[in-house]
């Protein structure tokens, strides 16, 4: 009994009295900070997707203002290709008239050279015609002595055979007169064989009229085998004189040619970069705006990222810290509300 009776003086003394007190109270602020945790525990929500957005915005304006500078420097490097490929390309008319000039006086050269083979070539054609020439001379002058001399033998035979004939007193066939005072004598034949008949004759005549032939065939050979030097040397007389090598002359114009592609080549390269500095133009105005859009964009999103912090901020004012998530409250009023039910518990017990 004595016991009890201490229990129950503990429980009903002032200092357990005050702890009940202390833990209604406690609890009923505790209630009071239910809503106002509730609205901390949104505005700190708000803060994180302020922060989300935040970030993105931010990762957002950062990609904006390097693919700006990204194209800034494609720019930069095209402008610097594009004006290296126009000096490169500017060339062009000079080495157009490069390698006309040399094309053309190889043309000439070899030409020439060509033509001082063809010299040296129609003058030894026309000096062998020449030659031909002259050995059917010789024999036409053979032929036609040949010819000569079996005509005056056989006239000279048919002379004798008419003398051998005359007789003393009668008349000559052929003067008429009947002194013979020197009558013609046979010659001997040319072979020392017979005198030559008609068809000797006839032969020897025919020999003649065959070199003449051949003489005169050859002569107009020669005659145009000396107009054919005459005309080549004429071609190589009209030609302009130019003692450079032809293989020199190769070499410069491969030379030529080569630096013409390559002058062609920057010319189509110039164009080219000229459109591609064209759309890197256009994407650098879009690149632009667009970083212009997306820095206000992210310093809107920080803007509100400050606002949804102050707002926290300021609903956090007078709210313990540690009480200050809804987890934590509940805690905290299980906790308080569990030590208030083991007081009432135990003068429940002290006062039954």
């Amino acid at each position: 009994a004595r016991a009890a009776s201490e229990r129950l003086a503990l429980e009903n003394s002032a200092e357990r009295a005050e702890q009940r007190r202390q833990l209604g109270a406690m609890l009923v602020t505790l209630e009071g900070l239910v809503p106002r945790v509730a609205e901390i525990d949104k505005a700190r929500e708000t803060v994180i997707e302020a922060g989300r957005e935040d970030a993105k915005a931010h990762d957002l304006a950062t990609a904006a203002s390097a693919r700006k500078s990204e194209i800034v420097g494609e720019l930069a490097k095209a402008r610097a290709e594009r004006d290296e490929a126009q000096t490169c390309g500017a060339e062009l008319p000079l080495w157009e008239s490069r390698v006309g000039e040399i094309g053309t006086a190889l043309k000439r050269v070899e030409r020439r050279a060509q033509l001082e083979a063809d010299v040296a070539e129609k003058a030894i054609a026309a000096q062998r015609a020449q030659q031909s020439v002259d050995e059917a001379a010789g024999r036409l002058e053979q032929a036609r002595r040949r010819a000569a001399l079996l005509r005056e033998t056989w006239l000279a035979g048919q002379a004798a055979a008419l003398a051998a004939a005359l007789e003393p007193g009668v008349p000559c066939p052929v003067c008429g007169s009947t002194s013979h005072p020197s009558p013609a004598h046979a010659a001997a034949a040319e072979d020392g064989g017979k005198a030559p008949s008609q068809k000797d004759l006839r032969s020897a005549d025919m020999a003649v009229t065959t070199a003449e032939n051949e003489w005169s065939r050859l002569s107009k050979a020669g005659s145009e085998a000396l107009q054919q030097e005459a005309s080549v040397r004429g071609q190589l007389a009209e030609l302009t004189s130019d003692n450079r090598d032809s293989g020199n002359l190769r070499a410069e114009l491969r030379n030529a040619e080569k630096r013409l592609e390559a002058a062609k080549t920057a010319s189509r390269r110039a164009r080219q970069l000229d459109e591609a500095i064209g759309r890197l133009e256009q994407q650098f105005t879009s690149a632009e705006l667009k970083a212009a859009e997306a820095e206000t964009a992210s310093r809107e999103a920080a803007g509100r990222l400050a606002a949804a912090k102050a707002t926290a901020e300021e609903k956090e004012l007078g709210v313990p810290v540690d009480l200050r998530s809804p987890a934590a409250l509940e805690a905290e009023q299980a906790r308080v509300g569990a030590e208030l039910d083991e007081l009432v518990k135990a003068l429940e017990a002290a006062e039954g």
